[in-house]
């Protein structure tokens, strides 16, 4: 967690880079909780990047001293859930 938090510091002071180094650190556990929920690869991928994109821009919001991992998990989480209420019926049984 500290290191998630100098990264964080260091992206609001502009290192790009930081970020990055957080989307890499939890690009894979993030799709693979969109797969859990939505199964289905496309669908998760789209998810991950949301949730990435989402938090890229609402970083000034991250509170401190908070977990940056479980900020981005109810951020896919959210996504995720929105997503499987927009789904048709009928694409759910394939």
């Amino acid at each position: 967690m500290e290191e998630d938090a100098l990264l964080i510091e260091r992206f609001r002071r502009g290192s790009r880079s930081a970020f990055d180094t957080l989307v890499e650190k939890y690009r894979r556990e993030i799709y693979f909780l969109a797969l859990r929920m939505l199964k289905n690869g496309e669908d998760a991928e789209e998810v991950a990047q949301q949730a990435f994109v989402n938090a890229f821009n609402g970083i000034g919001g991250f509170r401190e001293g908070s977990a940056f991992r479980t900020w981005l998990y109810r951020i896919a989480i959210n996504l995720a859930n929105s997503r499987l209420g927009k789904r048709p019926a009928d694409a759910e049984l394939k």
